[in-house]
């Protein structure tokens, strides 16, 4: 088997461009989406919550509580099976089950 190897004239040229800018300058320009989208990720959170948690404001008592319960058991759910949609789903409907039974109150025996 015979190797061939290039001298450095021979050599491709590493460097990709698109639309007339080098691959570096896209990467800058990236990273500075990045930061930018990161900084106004909380913000736009609330925001985008905030017509849910007013949605919330006419529900019974139980229909909170279930409701928190399935939020919570889909967090839960998608953390512990690494973010499967089967696992999110199982956790929503388990959270939701307990949250309806929770009535808030601590039992006395």
């Amino acid at each position: 088997m015979q190797t061939e190897t290039l001298s450095s004239s021979d050599a491709p040229d590493n460097r990709h461009t698109v639309s007339g800018l080098e691959e570096s300058a896209h990467f800058s320009i990236g990273i500075l989406f990045m930061q930018n989208i990161a900084r106004l990720a909380k913000p736009l959170t609330a925001l985008l919550l905030l017509p849910a948690i007013m949605a919330c404001a006419p529900m019974s008592h139980r229909q909170q509580n279930t409701a928190v319960g399935a939020g919570v058991g889909a967090v839960a759910g998608s953390i512990l099976t690494g973010g499967s949609t089967l696992g999110t789903l199982g956790g929503a409907a388990i959270g939701g089950v307990i949250g309806n039974g929770t009535d808030g109150r601590s039992r006395r025996r």
